[in-house]
Formats: structure tokens, sequence, C-alpha cells
């Protein structure tokens, strides 16, 4: 993921509310593989049997903690009909059940490679594209610029000469004058991009960064409020994302009961998670994972190349979506629906 998709990730989106406990520790960058959807932790409580599978046992309150789909809310999407298919939920952490699938999630943090991710390879490309960007603002800025300055020194002959500046000529200045400051506010802000990516650490060294901040927290912070706050953010900032996969749970049958699976038992479980660098359009929107490298990695292809490659595309992709106006990276509504549609059509003929 380039350095501007994370900058679009991270910025304006780490303020949590300072009193408000946080339950999801992925919140923010949690989301379904179905749709994209963001997804939540919700708490209840209910009386469980305190053996489980014996018939009159005693019973006893305990805490579940489960993940579910935004979308799939049928009180949300009733009216626009864009309902998720995932509407099961997937357990979050359920002690009584010996469930904890946010330490499973931290554990695959800790140990992701993310020197693959973040190699001096791709940083030195990543700055050398954003160096071409800034000299290539800074002249079409200059040029503006000269533009603007002519129609000035024409419109101080007509004041030296005690003519009527043309009402032309005053739109015409006022055009160049908002143009240049669009181009002066682009160039500024490459310089930004610049500064902040040679700050950013790469390769090994953030990779064993991360393994240390997600042990000590694993270790000595999880419990505290404000820390899971504080990691929460570091989260965002490094540009992690979760993804699940729900589906849809199963049932078993002991001793003639018929009981619903949902990971309640390490054979039953009906959710996917999954770990990596977060894919999202220009106007910030969750794509997926990203999983160019792995797919390199299993075709034999050359890495170093796949990130230079890669990288260039990235500045065509967003120069051309600038231009179109949405992210042509990815299909738009239009091509979903006729997609959507050829679909449905070849099925109805199979049948």
């Amino acid at each position: 993921m380039s350095l501007s998709a994370i900058t679009k990730r991270t910025n304006g989106t780490n303020v949590i509310t300072p009193h408000r406990e946080v339950v999801n520790l992925f919140q923010g960058i949690s989301f379904c593989s179905h749709c994209g959807g963001r997804l939540h932790v919700a708490t209840k409580d209910r009386e469980i049997n305190k053996e489980r599978y014996v018939q009159n046992s005693p019973k006893i309150k305990a805490e579940f903690q489960y993940i579910f789909c935004d979308n799939a809310s049928e009180k949300k999407n009733k009216k626009n009909n864009n309902r998720c298919p995932a509407i099961y939920s997937a357990p979050y952490i359920q002690k009584h059940n010996g469930i904890d699938n946010e330490l499973k999630i931290l554990n695959k943090i800790a140990t992701f490679r993310w020197a693959d991710f973040f190699t001096n390879e791709r940083h030195d490309e990543e700055l050398k594209l954003l160096k071409e960007k800034r000299m290539r603002l800074l002249n079409e800025r200059n040029q503006i610029d000269e533009k603007l300055s002519k129609l000035k020194r024409s419109r101080a002959r007509a004041w030296e000469e005690d003519e009527i500046v043309e009402e032309d000529l005053k739109k015409l200045i006022k055009v160049r004058e908002e143009e240049f400051e669009t181009a002066e506010t682009s160039y500024k802000r490459s310089i930004l991009d610049i500064q902040n990516l040679e700050r950013k650490k790469t390769g090994q060294q953030l990779e064993v960064d991360i393994q240390k901040r997600v042990k000590t927290f694993i270790k000595k912070e999880r419990s505290i409020p404000a820390k899971r706050r504080e990691f929460n953010i570091f989260l965002k900032d490094a540009g992690i994302a979760l993804e699940a996969e729900i589906l849809k749970k199963e049932s078993v049958e002991v001793d003639h009961y018929k009981f619903d699976i949902d990971a309640a038992t390490v054979y039953g479980e009906n959710y996917k998670f999954g770990i990596g660098i977060g894919m999202y359009d220009h106007k910030g929107k969750y794509r997926g994972l990203n999983n160019v490298e792995d797919d390199a990695v299993a075709f034999g292809l050359d890495l170093n190349q796949i990130r230079v490659d890669e990288a260039k595309a990235e500045e065509s992709y967003k120069k051309q979506s600038l231009e179109v106006g949405r992210d042509v990276r990815f299909p738009s509504k239009k091509k979903r629906d006729t997609s959507k549609w050829k679909k449905l059509e070849i099925k109805k003929k199979a049948q």
C-alpha cells in the first residue's frame, strides 16, 4: 500500500473518545471480506449450563463477545437492499469456552512478515516517485505563476496609462490566481509527504518494532483501557488491516440435543481471519488486503521488480483517478452491476 493510501487511512481517523472503553481492539481497521463493511464487537451476558451438554446442570452467567459486520443489519439496510450476506456472527472473546480470538489476531500481527512489505527498496522507490511528483507540481505551479504575472503586467500597464481594465482580463486574473493557489497547496503537500516518508522506519527495523510493541501489549497492557486506545492508534498508523470471513453456522447433535456451533469448539469454527496491509481507494474506502506480493512469491516472480512496478502503477492510477473522478483500480458500480447481471443470466441458462 502506498504512503498516500496510508495517509488517507490515518488522517483524521485516530480520534477515540477518551472515556469510552475500546472493546474491539481493531475498530477502524477491521473489515468484512464479503462487502468491505466495518466489523463491530458486541457484548452480551446470558445464562449457560455450568457443565456443557449435561441435562439439568446448574446455570451460571457468562459473557459473550462476538464480532459481526455492520452492513449485515437487516434494520439498517432494509431500505437500500444492500444487506451484507454475512448475517452471522463469530466469537471474539468467550472465556468460558476458552476462546480468545483477540489474542490469536495479536499473535498473527506479531509474526507477520512486515519486513517484506516495508522494504528499503520500496521505501526508496516511493521516495523517488514523491520527489518526481514534487518537481512536476513545482513546474506546474511555476507555469501558472508565469501566466499570472503576464496578466498582472497587462493590468499594471492599463493602470499606468489610465485605461479601463477589461472585464475579461479581471476574470482571467481571478481564474489564474485560484489555479495558482491550488497548485501551491499541492506543491507544499508533496514536500510534507516526502518529509513524512523520510521519517518512516523500513524493513527489518520496522518489523522488530512492531513485534516488540505487540508482545509488550499482550504481556502488560491488554487489560488497561488507555493502553488499548493507544494500541488501536498504533495499528492504524502502521497501515495494518484485519479482514474476517464470517460463514454460516453449523449444528452438531450430542445425545439427541442439537447445538449451534459458533466456534465454541475448534471443529466448528465459522470464521477466518486475515491480516495484512489494507488496500483503500482514493476516497479511503476499504477494498481488501494487498495480495500482490503473496501472489508474486507463489508464481516465483522477482519481488523487487514487482515492488517497483507496483509503486509506478500506483502513481499512474492515482493520476488517472483524479482525471475521471473515481478510483480506476476498482470497477465502477455500473460494471459491478453488469457483472452480477451476467452471472445471474448464466445461472438461469444453466438451470
